[in-house]
């Protein structure tokens, strides 16, 4: 077989594969939307930032339960980069809580982040990429969702290095959390360590495990990071998830996430890339 003809035949065989996994999978998720409660909209909060499209937009559905209630959310993201170097995005979130206590259930706007990264530098062959994220909580969400109406403020560092289909990050992050009068509140510590593995043409294996200090002001129990804040203690979660390249711009990703508080989480999410700058 001749290296032309060899080529044109995995080209094929990737086509095949797509156009399996596109039907197969886009049943899957509308099968999820009418009988299961689902999930998100980007997956590991880890996630090194590099973009090399101008603009990415995402949502997703997301569900969470524990013995004191079920909340569903849907967040929203939409990236712009602004140059080879910064990145800016914006996450505003719906969300709806159900009480399995006395307390009183509530829907409505979560809080909106707007976070500004910059790109350090890319891996290297025996050097990690990093990148720095700053990111503002604006308190936009009620207290009945779990609003403080104060504004936090995160910065993020990670870590990235490549090895073939393999990639793995490491985070850092601490969060300044702003105060309230009647709030036993304190700032975040948090670290986090993800994978992405290339398990075929069109699917990726993903995980993370995140452990944090203090108020868990970021967003807990997310693959990507989109979800409603929460005012709870510090704790550990893991995350197992798959994502499907099913087009050039169009990704899927699906996962669930496990704490140690007892909570567990669906999350489904989606997210499209539009043209360069």
């Amino acid at each position: 077989m001749t290296p032309r003809s060899s080529w044109s035949l995995r080209q094929r065989s990737v086509a095949t594969v797509r156009r399996a996994l596109r039907s197969g999978v886009l049943s899957a998720v509308a099968g999820l939307l009418l009988f299961a409660p689902p999930a998100d909209a980007r997956i590991l909060k880890t996630k090194r930032f590099i973009s090399r499209l101008a603009l990415t937009v995402g949502s997703g559905l997301e569900f969470e339960t524990d013995t004191e209630g079920t909340q569903y959310g849907l967040p929203f993201l939409a990236e712009y980069a602004i140059s080879e170097a910064f990145t800016v995005a914006l996450e505003p979130n719906y969300v709806s809580k159900q009480s399995k206590t006395t307390e009183p259930s509530a829907s409505g706007w979560g809080d909106f982040e707007t976070t500004l990264t910059w790109e350090g530098s890319e891996p290297r062959r025996r050097l990690p990429g990093f990148s720095i994220a700053s990111t503002i909580k604006w308190p936009t969400a009620s207290t009945l969702l779990g609003g403080s109406g104060k504004r936090d403020y995160s910065l993020r560092l990670v870590l990235s290095k490549t090895r073939r289909s393999l990639s793995v990050d490491a985070g850092l992050a601490y969060t300044w959390v702003g105060r309230t009068p009647d709030a036993r509140n304190s700032n975040a510590f948090e670290a986090s360590l993800a994978f992405e593995w290339a398990a075929g043409f069109v699917v990726d294996l993903e995980g993370e495990i995140l452990t944090s200090t203090g108020a868990f002001t970021s967003r807990p129990g997310t693959i990507s990071g989109l979800g409603s804040a929460d005012q709870g203690g510090g704790g550990t979660e893991a995350t197992l998830g798959i994502a499907e390249h099913l087009f050039d711009r169009l990704k899927l990703e699906e996962g669930g996430v496990f704490n140690t508080d007892g909570s567990w989480q669906f999350v489904f999410a989606w997210e499209w890339e539009f043209g360069s700058r």
